[in-house]
């Protein structure tokens, strides 16, 4: 089994949707100003416990976000009060394979599929 991904987003971007229908994310939301409440609303709608949900961020407006999840983490150039509040941080920035490196990080955790 996968991991299922979606964004919660502050900004709006025609890029980003497009690159998430590329890779099958179904689960986009940008413009978002409340992200907690985004999350909370589609771990209900997906009847998901909330400490068996991930964040990967980068900044100070996550921080609410990631105290909400079971894994917060952050990527590695985000902003310091961020890597502070995460309890796992990636080698690779913002833009540059941070999400990938996650999943697979993620995927290793779990260990092998049954």
């Amino acid at each position: 089994a996968g991991i299922r991904v979606a964004v919660i987003s502050g900004r709006r971007s025609a890029a980003v949707d497009a690159r998430m229908r590329e890779l099958g994310v179904k689960d986009v939301a940008q413009g978002v100003a409340d992200k907690a409440q985004a999350l909370a609303e589609l771990l209900r709608r997906e009847g998901i416990e909330s400490r068996h949900a991930a964040c990967l961020v980068d900044d100070t407006p996550d921080l609410g976000l990631m105290a909400a999840v079971g894994l917060p983490a952050a990527v590695a150039d985000a902003h310091p009060d961020v890597l502070t509040a995460a309890r796992h941080v990636t080698r690779a920035r913002g833009g540059r394979g941070a999400v990938r490196e996650f999943c697979d990080w993620l995927l290793a955790a779990r260990g092998p599929s049954r």
